[in-house]
């Protein structure tokens, strides 16, 4: 997806379609990344961080590009508390957007990643599966850690995101924090 400015009037290009459209504010209520391949439906679902997207703003003789999508990088977020770690795991986009990271293949979503936290030398730690919410995001992963391990662990996500090209997620290298 990519809206530009096209003289005065703005366009939506949408697969090589160009869709006008008039100046204005525009609520992002939705979005995704689909693609088709030999009859398969793919596509990653897009979500609004605390429920908001960002508006669009279409003036005209003003310079627009927004972009979305590809290329996609998974991300990592992690909150310690105690003796245990909050694990976040999302997929984003060229534009800053946040999507599910769980392809949907023909209308079904496929299972989301699993992860494995390793410590410094190498030694498993934890392995899991990530899960997803009614809603379709994925829930917060919590570990609780070793008894009084403390130190640097290596956390991999791996999940199959085909045919969406994605970076990142293997080898995120964290520290617990400090008692």
């Amino acid at each position: 997806m990519e809206v530009v400015n096209k003289g005065s009037n703005f366009k939506f290009l949408l697969n090589g379609a160009d869709i006008a459209l008039p100046d204005g504010t525009y609520p992002i209520k939705s979005f995704s990344i689909q693609k088709t391949i030999e009859g398969k439906k793919f596509r990653l679902i897009g979500l609004a961080p605390g429920g908001h997207h960002k508006n669009l703003e279409l003036i005209g003789g003003q310079p627009i590009r927004h972009r979305g999508g590809p290329p996609l990088v998974l991300r990592t977020y992690l909150d310690f508390e105690k003796d245990t770690a909050k694990i976040r795991v999302w997929l984003g986009g060229e534009g800053g957007e946040v999507y599910i990271p769980a392809v949907e293949e023909n209308g079904r979503q496929r299972h989301p990643p699993k992860l494995s936290i390793r410590d410094n030398e190498g030694k498993n730690l934890h392995a899991g599966q990530l899960e997803l919410n009614p809603n379709g995001s994925v829930k917060p992963y919590i570990w609780k850690l070793p008894s009084k391990f403390k130190g640097r662990f290596r956390l991999d996500i791996v999940g199959d995101f085909s045919p969406f090209e994605c970076s990142g997620g293997i080898g995120d290298c964290y520290e617990t924090p400090n008692p």
